[in-house]
């Protein structure tokens, strides 16, 4: 809000003003929080990631393409001296080593280690570590007109051939994606909107603090209207979180958990308690969050009573264990990880994402450097583990009240509301009924005989029978075309 607003006023002189328009009273009470920090100087502070492995190998690259070669030990003396690797063990530095060789980045000769001729186009995409990503093009498949645009970092992580998405108020499904563009299908299925555009600046506890502070009167009001005003003093009518005070609601398989973590106080929450209501149920669990709260859906019935339980079950001290875990599931670790594999060197820059098995690369990887710092980087970019360790401490030894309902407050609804405006279910009309029946028709399918193992493949269409051609035995098993290679192997 502040780097915003300054810019109104770029003259000695001038004072910088501005209007902050919200959509609901969770963000008025967050931008009056943030205002009220504005006015006292109180700014985030800077946060350096230390030990990035991916910064350290592009940093041992950049100087072996200069300098040819170096001494190990010398070269680790020269590039340790910045600050955030002063913790850096020889032990690390000689893993990294090691890795760049296997990736044949590098040559390794006794003490001295030199650059190989990859080094100069890595060099060439990988100047500075900022995030080099791009945007693709939603096509619809059936027309071939624009629909509109899905950055980089979701498509990783969410899109795929056969995955659903939200875009101009319909769902489509995903029919291919191409070197700049994603060719997709208007679908009969409600789906999840994407999460993109860049992601949000997160909301920090300092925020949340001062949110708290608001809610329970400690700290006064400053800069709104008089309707604002009016608005607010009911709103604080209702039964509200604070930091010490959280409440959970359920309402069949829906539950909202009120708590004022911080956007990543509460992902962490949240992909924790998805993680093991995953593993409890055997069920899929559906996550959300906000700085606010956390949202969790299943197929069947839980109570406020089961999700305080599973959460005062959790260990404190436990935390990255936990988060090591579940780690390779979360919804932002394929584009954390691709982030990474590209500073490694071990994706290009010019890499279509519709030819990169993102799975299996991970797998090829995993226990090697780059997903350990690719699971550091996850942590330390959405996870605050510090101040959910303390929420979990504090639940346990009573210093945080909990409340427990079998309903949702108005301050949850008000947040779920957001959440359900992304799910949005399109209207079947004989026009789309009609192409939808053309387009299952025309899907490739693969039939193998479980037999005899003979396998058969062609267009739904084509399958008149369903008896293996090879020795007549009716078992047998459809897959789509998605999974030939489960088939193959």
């Amino acid at each position: 809000m502040a780097q915003r607003i300054g810019r109104s006023g770029h003259w000695i002189k001038k004072v910088s003003k501005g209007i902050v328009i919200c959509n609901d009273m969770i963000e008025l009470e967050e931008a009056v929080a943030i205002a009220s920090l504005v006015r006292e100087n109180h700014y985030e502070k800077i946060q350096i990631r230390e030990g990035s492995m991916a910064t350290l190998a592009n940093q041992v690259l950049m100087e072996l393409n200069f300098t040819k070669s170096a001494v190990k030990k010398e070269l680790m003396e020269m590039l340790c001296r910045a600050y955030p690797f002063r913790n850096t063990t020889s032990e690390e530095f000689d893993e990294l080593i090691e890795f760049l060789s296997s990736t044949r980045k590098i040559w390794i000769d006794g003490d001295r280690v030199g650059k190989k001729g990859s080094v100069l186009n890595y060099y060439l995409e990988n100047i500075s570590m900022i995030p080099n990503e791009k945007n693709y093009r939603v096509i619809d498949i059936a027309n071939k007109k624009f629909v509109g645009t899905l950055d980089e970092r979701y498509v990783v992580n969410e899109i795929e051939p056969g995955s659903y998405f939200v875009m101009r108020g319909s769902t489509w499904r995903t029919s291919r994606i191409d070197e700049d563009r994603i060719l997709a299908e208007p679908f009969l299925t409600p789906a999840i909107a994407p999460k993109w555009s860049g992601e949000d600046i997160p909301v920090l506890l300092d925020v949340t603090k001062r949110v708290s502070e608001i809610r329970s009167g400690s700290h006064g009001i400053e800069g709104l209207d008089a309707e604002s005003m009016e608005r607010m003093r009911k709103w604080h009518e209702g039964n509200l979180a604070t930091i010490d005070h959280s409440i959970i609601e359920s309402r069949g398989g829906e539950v909202v958990i009120q708590s004022l973590l911080g956007t990543k106080g509460n992902f962490a929450l949240g992909e924790i308690l998805a993680s093991i209501l995953t593993a409890v149920t055997g069920e899929s669990a559906e996550m959300d969050y906000s700085p606010y709260h956390v949202y969790l859906r299943l197929a069947r019935h839980v109570t406020s009573r089961d999700i305080l339980g599973l959460i005062r079950n959790i260990e404190p001290d436990k935390m990255l264990s936990y988060v090591n875990g579940l780690a390779r599931r979360s919804r932002f670790f394929n584009g954390v990880f691709l982030y990474e594999a590209r500073k490694f060197g071990i994706i290009s820059a010019e890499s279509e994402l519709g030819r990169i098995r993102m799975e299996k690369i991970i797998d090829a990887y995993h226990d090697t450097v780059l997903f350990k710092d690719s699971v550091r980087k996850l942590i330390s970019d959405y996870m605050d583990i510090e101040t959910l360790e303390s929420f979990l401490i504090g639940i346990k030894d009573g210093k945080i009240k909990v409340d427990l309902a079998e309903t949702l407050s108005e301050a949850s609804s008000s947040f779920l509301a957001h959440y359900l405006e992304r799910v949005v279910p399109i209207q079947p009309t004989k026009v789309i009924l009609e192409a939808v029946k053309n387009r299952l028709l025309n899907e490739p399918v693969i039939l193998v005989c479980t037999r005899c193992k003979h396998i058969r493949s062609g267009k739904v269409r084509e399958m008149t029978g369903l008896k293996c051609e090879a020795c007549g035995s009716t078992l047998v098993a459809a897959f789509s075309e998605f999974e030939r290679d489960r088939v193959t192997n």
